[in-house]
């Protein structure tokens, strides 16, 4: 490897390290891509639907986001039934830029034919 490709590759590490562990499995990667995409909230139904989660899966997983304060829940109610709904936070948002940067830093260094 060139010198320019070790020190992509020192920075593609380092950067992780400013990735919240937590916040970083696929399950809950997802959960704020779509949260950040439809930013009047989903419902929990869609979500499950969507990801293929069963219900004790995306529950802890929207407990932790939620926890971690990535996540709102709102309850609402329709017709005479609550509906949650779930939005992504400022912070969540933050989070979510910062893995998807270094992910994006990772492709570019496979792509690189240079290296």
């Amino acid at each position: 490897m060139s010198t320019s490709c070790d020190e992509e590759l020192q920075n593609i590490i380092e950067s992780r390290k400013k990735i919240i562990n937590a916040a970083f499995t696929s399950s809950r990667v997802l959960i704020l891509t779509l949260l950040q995409h439809f930013k009047i909230g989903i419902q929990y139904r869609e979500l499950k639907n969507t990801l293929n989660l069963s219900d004790g899966n995306l529950f802890s997983n929207l407990k932790n986001l939620i926890d971690m304060g990535y996540i709102e829940e709102e309850t609402i109610q329709f017709d005479t039934r609550p509906l949650k709904i779930y939005q992504i936070t400022s912070k969540g948002e933050k989070e979510l830029s910062k893995i998807m940067e270094w992910i994006i830093s990772i492709k570019k260094l496979i792509g690189d034919i240079e290296c």
